[in-house]
């Protein structure tokens, strides 16, 4: 039997699945931790995602080893929590996310959007490790197909979406 295996991890978007996935991530992780204490090395090979879980899965590649990636996605989990007080009632609290939510979003109708979104990129900059998820295998591949070998930086991002940021 072998002792390596490489698994694939596939991360869909929609806001609040991506607080499911980390929990789905941070049980992956112990399974893995638990191979690799029997003899077995699990390595994820191919990480991706749309949306919220392409940016669940830049925390996984731009991190050094799994105990770095359960730091950042905690770290960016924290930071994406709505905290209200206890008094406020459930039907409002359910709402608040259509307005803010922090770290990530704020309600700022525009003439082309709905939403400001330069609090994620402030966001990013503090939980993803552009330089390794650029140095990683995964990324480099799909650099070299889509982007010509051009590297991902927070500060490319905020040229790509310029027109999308008011300061």
């Amino acid at each position: 039997m072998s002792t390596a295996m490489e698994i694939g991890l596939v991360l869909q978007g929609g806001g609040a699945v991506g607080a499911y996935e980390w929990g789905g991530i941070l049980a992956l992780f112990d399974l893995m931790d638990e191979a690799a204490a029997a003899g077995r090395c699990v390595t994820p090979r191919v990480v991706t995602g749309v949306s919220i879980g392409a940016i669940n899965a830049a925390c996984i590649v731009g991190a050094t080893d799994r105990n770095d990636a359960r730091r950042r996605l905690g770290a960016l989990w924290n930071d994406l929590m709505i905290r209200t007080p206890a008094f406020v009632p459930a039907f409002v609290t359910s709402n608040v996310a259509l307005f803010e939510v922090p770290h990530f979003y704020g309600f700022s109708p525009g003439w082309t959007y709905q939403y400001q979104t330069k609090k994620l990129l402030d966001t990013l900059s503090r939980h993803v490790n552009f330089a390794a998820l650029n140095a990683s295998i995964s990324q480099r591949g799909i650099e070299k197909r889509r982007d010509r070998g051009k590297a991902i930086t927070h500060d490319k991002l905020k040229r790509l979406f310029a027109d999308k940021i008011a300061a």
